[in-house]
């Protein structure tokens, strides 16, 4: 990342009520920063912004200097990036990430600043990546569907703080059933189907009771690569 150099900084005083008003700026003139103290403390709005202009970030302090309300940050390209409320220095509420075409990437809650319940994933195209619900502030919980690009369903199944639990069920792009896992608390241990696109049986490898080897494959059932388990963990 490029180091950003500030060639002055512009502050002026308000001393009827101890206010400042602060200025950053980059070394070609252009406005990096802009907001307010109070007694030493950042209050209000304050701005900043990227080298060519573009707005970069919004943001509020209260007179704790604590963040709150809704802060904003865009790309350089002057699309939204994030945007969610704060109170108390934490996120709480609806959180929204985007990409830099302006399509939702992510969309959730959070708790205590930790991200919490329902969140949903999209590829850049705009269609769904992967559903489920979030606790402790990270852990996946409870049934994940992932999706492929086209929108047809790709795996779903159930996590068990993390980890991967009981059966989950793997799809083709064009919707057809390629696999049936059943995993113990995150470790694989049994694939009991295996199919091309077509519905044609495939060979489920040796993988049993966590041990063995386990094949993968294209949709037109062509091999791709085997992976070898112990104890349910993919060896390296």
């Amino acid at each position: 990342m490029k180091k950003i150099f500030f060639s002055s900084i512009l502050i002026l005083f308000l001393a009827c009520d101890n206010i400042e008003n602060y200025k950053k700026y980059y070394d070609n003139g252009q406005l990096s920063v802009t907001g307010k103290f109070k007694n030493g403390k950042r209050i209000g709005e304050w701005k900043a912004f990227y080298e060519n202009g573009q707005l970069k970030e919004v943001l509020y302090h209260d007179e704790n200097e604590k963040v709150f309300g809704e802060k904003k940050t865009y790309y350089e390209n002057g699309q939204l990036k994030f945007r969610a409320n704060y109170e108390n220095n934490f996120l709480i509420g609806n959180g929204e990430y985007y990409y830099d075409n302006g399509q939702l990437s992510e969309i959730g809650t959070y708790e205590d600043g930790k991200p919490t319940g329902i969140w949903k994933f999209y590829f850049e195209n705009g269609s769904l990546k992967k559903s489920g619900e979030v606790i402790n502030g990270k852990n996946y919980d409870g049934l994940w569907k992932y999706y492929h690009e086209n929108g047809q369903l790709k795996d779903s199944g159930v996590y068990i703080n993390a980890n991967p639990d009981g059966e989950w069920k793997s799809y083709h792009k064009n919707g057809q059933i390629y696999q049936i896992k059943y995993w113990t608390t995150g470790k694989l241990m049994n694939v009991t189907s295996c199919f091309d696109g077509k519905g044609n049986d495939l060979d489920i490898g040796t993988l049993k009771n966590g041990n063995g080897i386990l094949k993968e494959y294209d949709i037109n059932g062509n091999l791709i690569k085997e992976i070898s388990y112990v104890n349910g963990k993919e060896l390296e």
